[in-house]
């Protein structure tokens, strides 16, 4: 099997095939898995196209993306809904982070689904649009949250509109893009000097070193990320990198459990979807027991003991604040 180039350095010469069929997201489709040696960075077939796939998740017939219909519920009644949003999972807790002393930002979020981010920031005292490729999400957002949302590819918004940001956000979404360093690049012309990009997307290096593919299945994302492939996206389009820090964060996402759930392959929650016949979801019984452990009070206090110490190398979430030089 030919691999392809690494999407972060562009170079073939570190790329190995580390499995040439893994299963995917669609029962019945696989997928090849590459791994880049230099820029400790897995992703796989670059080439398929999503289009209709993101309509179904946002259609809330897909598996594993249910809470978000949840959140876009509850930050309507929550007098904080970013401090909300940020204590139910690892992913916006940078956001808090970053906002939770500023106001009057001019913010983007790109890949904006149903809305309640961009809403949570609008909350907190600064100005954010939201812009998402799903026309159906955009709708429900401009429904449910007002008129900041806009259908839009990150480099369609750009040829639209001349507006520069102070930050851009973009959670759980460069997992999902087949051309990581354009997307940077392109978010990289958006910024007002001195302004940043924010990225949260799973952390492989959490995960055992061995293992394949242990995020959500391809298509659905495409890359999977360390610390170190961020930092190197970052090196490549010119942006000051820093890692973000889950130290003394308030998380109520069980780490315990992402860390045994995850220890083997074979306790991988495969979330099959096919397009005539009903979700299929297969756990082993030893994952549903550690599930059951890890979900008891005393180790979700645990946890919370740990997250006081955490960084985002032992973490299953690691974010990264991409900064633009404040003289350009």
């Amino acid at each position: 099997m030919k691999t392809p180039p690494c999407p972060i350095c562009h170079k073939t010469t570190n790329a190995v095939v580390l499995n040439e069929n893994f299963f995917g997201y669609l029962s019945g489709t696989f997928f090849p898995i590459f791994s880049c040696k230099d820029c400790k960075h897995q992703y796989t077939d670059l080439t398929t196209n999503v289009e209709t796939l993101y309509e179904k998740i946002y259609a809330k017939t897909a598996p594993g993306y249910e809470r978000y219909y949840r959140y876009a519920q509850e930050v309507l009644t929550d007098k904080n809904p970013l401090l909300y949003l940020s204590s139910q999972e690892a992913a916006y807790y940078p956001i808090y982070n970053f906002l939770k002393n500023k106001k009057g930002l001019n913010v983007l979020e790109v890949g904006s689904g149903l809305g309640y981010t961009t809403y949570a920031v609008n909350q907190s005292g600064n100005t954010c649009t939201g812009i998402d490729i799903s026309a159906d999400a955009v709708e429900k957002a401009n429904k449910r949250f007002g008129k900041h949302f806009h259908t839009a590819t990150l480099d369609g918004f750009k040829k639209q509109s001349e507006e520069k940001f102070d930050l851009i956000i973009a959670t759980e979404l460069i997992e999902h893009l087949q051309d990581p360093t354009q997307f940077v690049g392109e978010a990289e012309t958006l910024l007002k000097p001195g302004g940043t990009l924010l990225i949260t997307t799973p952390n492989k290096c959490f995960y055992p070193s061995d293992a394949v593919w242990q995020t959500d299945l391809p298509p659905v994302h495409f890359q999977w990320f360390s610390p170190q492939s961020l930092q190197k996206l970052g090196e490549k389009v010119g942006l000051t990198y820093a890692e973000v820090s889950y130290q003394n964060s308030h998380i109520r996402q069980n780490t315990l459990l992402e860390w045994f759930y995850w220890r083997k392959p074979h306790y991988t929650n495969h979330q099959l979807f096919e397009e005539s016949a009903p979700t299929v979801v297969k756990r082993s019984m030893i994952a549903n027991i550690i599930k059951t452990i890890a979900e008891s009070s005393l180790v979700m206090s645990l946890c919370n003991a740990y997250y006081k110490k955490a960084n985002s190398r032992n973490f299953p979430i690691t974010a990264g604040l991409f900064q633009k030089a404040a003289n350009e």
